[in-house]
């Protein structure tokens, strides 16, 4: 979770110089336009870091604005783990008889190499199943019969992860939350807010 706290200091500075109503307003639009600017850089920084479609990040991420009731904003992400086809793989399409491959690789890092899907000798394969879809399953056992779809980390498990993604942003938001305070107050210590 990313947390930042405004100092009392720094706040009651601000009250006396713009007033509680203008105070508010500085700080909502500063912690409002802070939240969009972190939630769109969790996407980026994830996307750099996992080898997953940017839209799978946006589908997942909602965000409740700071009000002046309720100085807060709130960044969500939502979601099960994904599967294992959503990332990169090679060969990336179901095919079969002499078209099929011998193994099926993936990775869910950018910077990891593909990696053969194979536990002992039973390999990985991509299914298509009588609904249509299409994932990576493997075997439970050298049986036909029954198979598991592969799955990965889910969304907020990617986003959360302090040394790969949020924990890499924290320091610039926390700066560009400071430069938004410090561009709202100008505005309105000049009466344009």
């Amino acid at each position: 979770m990313i947390e930042f706290d405004i100092q009392k200091e720094s706040l009651d500075h601000m009250l006396d110089s713009l007033g509680k109503k203008t105070t508010k307003e500085v700080l909502r639009r500063s912690i409002n336009d802070t939240a969009k600017y972190a939630r769109k850089n969790l996407q980026d920084e994830a996307t750099k870091t996992y080898a997953i479609k940017k839209g799978s990040f946006n589908k997942a991420m909602g965000m409740k604005k700071a009000t002046y009731s309720n100085l807060e904003a709130v960044i969500t992400a939502s979601g099960h783990p994904n599967e294992l086809k959503s990332f990169k793989v090679s060969p990336a399409s179901y095919s079969t008889g002499e078209d099929r491959p011998s193994i099926v690789k993936a990775k869910v890092l950018n910077k990891s190499r593909m990696k053969g899907l194979q536990t002992g000798d039973i390999k990985a394969f991509i299914v298509k199943f009588k609904s249509g879809h299409v994932t990576i399953a493997q075997r439970v056992r050298s049986k036909r019969l029954p198979v598991r779809v592969l799955y990965s980390p889910s969304i907020p498990v990617m986003l959360g992860n302090e040394n790969r993604v949020y924990g890499k942003i924290q320091p610039d938001v926390y700066k560009y939350l400071q430069d938004k305070i410090k561009v709202y107050t100008d505005q309105a210590l000049e009466g344009r807010l």
